[in-house]
């Protein structure tokens, strides 16, 4: 056996079995382990740099990260992928007090995994689980820029279909334009699409392998969708999106 790979497993063994509660520190896994604290810490960080754990900075605990939680046997991708997005939901939301949510493309469809509404009186709101345009959605852009070229191709002969809705590309070559301006940008951004008296903008989530994972985004009415606000919930968004991508193990 490979001693670094036994002890590796080991550490993640150890997360696994925490898992529900706030986390675990370094010296808490060293001991469970019988490791040395420096040993547990370098090997800790190569769990981390792949996406197998997660490490939040601010309680300094691990806790599984998604790569490792999508292996597991029976495993809901989508539960899993909201128990990641969570903290970040939560403190994009707490922040930016509007309605935030994090998408992913599963099984041909886009859906929200987890998502806060914002507690004004007049909010965006998410009424189905499945997007069903979601060229109408920001963060709909962003989980259709990054398909394979064949899947953008397909879903933009499917969906210039929906004809006599404002502020929507009519024809294939402007869908394709607008995907190729979100994958150039980094960030996908939608204002009062089909009517709908909504400015939003979203941000791609990555994984070790380069693999778009998650989209999230922030979603605000036009009353308060100013140009500070937007700005600031952009920053927030592709703040969130870089430390999401980090914890999964992509390259900066």
């Amino acid at each position: 056996m490979i001693q670094s790979v036994t002890r590796a497993l080991s550490l993640l063994q150890e997360v696994a079995a925490k898992e529900g509660t706030a986390g675990v520190g370094v010296r808490e896994l060293a001991r469970a382990t019988r490791l040395k604290v420096s040993t547990a810490q370098n090997l800790l960080k190569t769990l981390v740099s792949r996406g197998f754990l997660a490490f939040d900075e601010e309680s300094r605990k691990y806790r599984l990260g998604l790569a490792a939680v999508l292996l597991a046997d029976g495993a809901s991708p989508l539960e899993r992928m909201a128990a990641f997005a969570r903290p970040w939901v939560d403190r994009l939301a707490t922040d930016l007090q509007e309605t935030v949510a994090a998408a992913a493309w599963f099984q041909g469809q886009a859906v929200i995994v987890d998502w806060r509404q914002a507690g004004h009186a007049l909010v965006a709101t998410h009424a189905s689980r499945v997007i069903a345009e979601p060229q109408i959605m920001a963060s709909g852009r962003t989980l259709l820029a990054w398909l394979s070229e064949a899947e953008r191709a397909e879903q933009a002969r499917r969906l210039v279909e929906k004809r006599g809705r404002p502020n929507l590309p009519t024809t294939i070559k402007d869908f394709m334009a607008m995907l190729d301006a979100v994958r150039r940008d980094g960030v996908a951004e939608t204002r009062d699409v089909a009517g709908s008296g909504i400015g939003a903008a979203s941000a791609p989530v990555f994984d070790a392998s380069g693999r778009l994972v998650l989209a999230v985004s922030c979603s605000a009415p036009l009353v308060r969708w100013d140009a500070g606000a937007r700005e600031k919930a952009i920053a927030a968004i592709t703040g969130a999106a870089r430390q999401m991508s980090a914890a999964l193990g992509a390259d900066a």
